[in-house]
Parts: structure tokens; sequence; C-alpha cells
């Protein structure tokens, strides 16, 4: 169920979060001056103007928007309400939020990491991809995607869609030679950074690959990145880091799109309804389970 997922995505981030505390590698952190930050707009029930389907976007941070300096001092009463913050620019309301690399840290961070559960060459080789894409030093914003070569056709298209839309910022994290070798030879815009990643039995189909899509991620929040991992099948028709007009709200710490298409679908509600639901007279037998059908006709049968 949707739900589930977007349950497992938020667990994700707090595990990571864990680890890296952990990490024989300590990270650079400062204090976050929450305090002082102008509150974001809320996006719960907000749906995204993307075109196609994203399967999830993530940004580096913490579980929490930052508070504004009135709302921490419990702020209220009578007198007029206080005048609405200023419009801010993509970049500064990236910065809003907490994020594992503070906005006065150098960018990218950490790259004297050489851990091998980043990847070959560590978090040194992500600094050196994240350099070479352009990635501006404030806003800090990568469009993220994973492919192996079993779909290097659907991979070429989904590039030249990010190239006509005019993404500045892309890499695709490959899973072996072969489709690094691809992406260098096709992918214009679009970098290679291979990260060779097994699933665990050594599966190499969507949902083998799909599996490993949020620890892939781990290096390039740790450098300090704002991701949008996207999947392959996938047609961009505008760039979606654009900021006129603005087609990301960049006012949560993780953000997550699934293919639901009303308010129900998206959380998963219908699911949990079906699932848990029993067939009624006036569903009919297709409806019914084989267990069940078997059960009713016992039940009718006469003591």
């Amino acid at each position: 169920m949707y739900s589930d997922s977007i349950e497992r995505m938020l667990r994700f981030e707090m595990a990571m979060r864990t680890s890296l505390a952990r990490s024989s590698t300590p990270l650079r952190r400062t204090v976050s001056q929450t305090a002082a930050s102008p509150p974001g707009p809320s996006s719960s029930s907000r749906p995204s103007q993307l075109a196609g389907k994203i399967s999830s976007a993530c940004t580096s941070g913490s579980s929490r928007i930052a508070a504004s300096a009135g709302e921490a001092a419990g702020g209220g009463g009578g007198g007029a309400p206080p005048p609405p913050p200023p419009a801010a620019s993509p970049a500064e309301a990236a910065m809003r939020l907490d994020p594992l690399v503070q906005a006065e840290e150098i960018f990218p961070a950490n790259c004297d990491g050489r851990d091998e559960e980043d990847g070959p060459g560590g978090l040194a080789a992500v600094c050196e991809t994240v350099r070479r894409s352009g990635v501006d030093e404030r806003a800090r914003e990568v469009l993220i995607a994973i492919s192996n070569r079993n779909i290097l056709s659907m991979l070429s298209l989904y590039m030249e869609g990010v190239r006509r839309a005019g993404v500045r910022h892309s890499v695709v994290v490959t899973l072996d030679s072969a489709t690094t070798k691809h992406v260098q030879q096709h992918g214009g815009v679009t970098l290679a950074h291979e990260h060779v990643l097994r699933a665990k039995g050594g599966g190499t189909d969507g949902h083998s690959t799909s599996g490993l899509k949020f620890r892939l991620l781990v290096p390039w929040l740790k450098v300090g990145c704002n991701v949008l991992l996207s999947d392959v099948d996938v047609v961009y028709l505008r760039d979606p880091f654009q900021s006129s007009p603005p087609l990301l709200h960049r006012d949560s710490d993780v953000e997550a799109m699934t293919d639901g298409w009303s308010d129900e679908t998206a959380y998963g509600w219908h699911m949990a309804l079906l699932a848990a639901s029993e067939p009624s007279a006036d569903d009919g037998e297709a409806l019914r389970t084989p267990q069940q059908a078997a059960d009713a006709a016992a039940a009718a049968q006469p003591p």
C-alpha cells in the first residue's frame, strides 16, 4: 500500500540519521538556527504539478520544518496579525529546512570520506561528480535516477527528455559498467556515477533495483545535495527545478509522490478499505475467495 511505502521511507530516514551519528567518519554538523527561520507553507494535501510519474522526491534533512521566532515564543493574543513573510526564492526556501549539511558549510561537504559503503571512491568520488555536474552551491539540487543494463533503451528516452526539458544538474547512478558507458556516450548533460550494489539474492529486475534506491541516496545526502529521485520511466516536459513558476514547493525535508489520482488513493486509504472489507451479498460470487465461498456454502447447509 502507498501509505506503507511512505512509512517505510520515513523509517529509512530515521535509520540513516542513526547510522550517520554512529559512523566511524563523523560528519561536520552545526546547530541549526531554526528559531529565526520563517515558517514554510504546508504541503500535506497539495498535489504535485510535475508531468509524468516521480517515484519519490527526497531532500536532505530531518523530519521537521523550522518554526518561526513568533511560533517558538508561543505568540498569539490580540493586536494586528503579523505581516506575511516575503516570498522566498527556491534556494532560500530549501535552506529553511534542517539539512544534514547546513547553509553556512562548504558544499559539497565531507569529501574526505572513503567508506566502501558509499561506493567506489567513497564520498570523494561523489563530490567529484557533484562538481562536474555544476550543482548550484546554494540550492544544491540534483536530479538522480538509478539504472542498470536491463533498461538501456528506456534510459535513453529518459535522458533525452531531461535534455529537452533543460535540466542542468542530472546524474544517473549506474549499477554496472555497461550502463556507465551508455550514459557517457548518450547522456548529454546527464552524468554517470557508478555504484555497483547488488540486491539480496542477486536479482537485477525492476523490483530488485527499486529496493536499492534509498541506500544509493545516502552518499548524496551526506555531501549535502537536495535530491529529486526519479524513476527512469518518466518524461520531463519542463525543468522540475525551475523557479518561475515553481514546480517544487521545497517546504518539507522529505516528500514523496504516489500514483494515486485523488486524496484517498494517494494516501492508500482505498487499499486499506478493500483489504479489510468482506464481500457483501450484492458483490456476487466473483469477489469471494475460494475459502470464503466454501465457508458460505458450509454455513448454508442444514444442521
